[in-house]
């Protein structure tokens, strides 16, 4: 079975898709993968005091990823100038630097930033597995949606009858 050139051009118009939602994915990846890297790092006891500080500090980072003017900004800009530039993001960066990088750009809302540390995280190992995974994923789902298509097509003609 040969196909067409409408279903060639939806094909790569899904495997563009996917290639974007990928690299959203990437980016909730390093993130989930900081987080329980962040957590597997904690003592199992935590107090309350370090519990309400991190909500705080969570708080206040999604304030500032909103726009939100946070009531230390002059601290935070303080702090930053005093702090010694990031290391330069590359695909054999830790997730924690990468994670790092990523949530500085956001802050910043430096677009071309976070786009230079997913495509690191791309071209890093766990980023080509984890592309890997997301082709498989995708022609399994074409696979699925190919045959449901050919059963419909069938249903359809045996509806109809034989042709005279």
């Amino acid at each position: 079975m040969r196909a067409s050139g409408e279903e060639l051009s939806r094909l790569g118009q899904l495997q563009q898709a996917a290639v974007q939602s990928n690299e959203v994915y990437g980016s909730q990846l390093i993130a989930q993968k900081f987080e329980e890297s962040r957590l597997a790092q904690l003592p199992e006891q935590t107090s309350r005091a370090d519990a309400m500080s991190a909500a705080h500090d969570e708080t206040k980072f999604r304030r500032t990823l909103h726009g939100q003017a946070s009531s230390s900004a002059p601290a935070q800009a303080e702090e930053s100038a005093t702090s010694k530039p990031p290391a330069p993001i590359t695909p054999n960066s830790s997730n924690r630097e990468m994670f790092d990088a990523m949530m500085m750009a956001t802050q910043n809302l430096d677009v071309d930033a976070m786009r230079s540390v997913s495509q690191n995280y791309l071209q890093s190992a766990q980023g080509q597995a984890w592309l890997e995974q997301g082709q498989q994923l995708n022609q399994q789902q074409a696979m699925v949606q190919q045959q449901a298509t050919i059963a419909a097509q069938q249903q359809a003609q045996a509806a109809q009858g034989p042709v005279r």
